[in-house]
């Protein structure tokens, strides 16, 4: 079993704005806030700072990523690799 947050969106820059709140959610968790609401994605762009960048799995690591986000080939591209690194079904 392999478990991932995806966002597809229609460019890049748009689904990595829509994984702001999950960004901010894995770093409330981190620091121990585990009650601490989560926000639209403009809030939370603006207590991270910024448009969080997605950081896309590199093939054969075997370290499969929090999120996957981007455009619908980008999203498509990287759970192919995921699924056949991973020997998804």
């Amino acid at each position: 079993m392999l478990a991932v947050h995806v966002v597809c969106a229609d460019t890049e820059e748009e689904a990595a704005r829509q994984l702001a709140p999950v960004h901010l959610m894995y770093r409330n968790l981190s620091i121990g806030r585990l009650h601490a609401p989560i926000p639209g994605a403009d809030e939370a762009i603006r207590q991270l700072g910024g448009i969080p960048t997605i950081e896309k799995y590199i093939a054969g690591t075997l370290v499969p990523p929090k999120f996957v986000g981007g455009n619908p080939d980008s999203v498509r591209e990287q759970l192919t690799i995921l699924a056949k690194n991973f020997s998804v079904n």
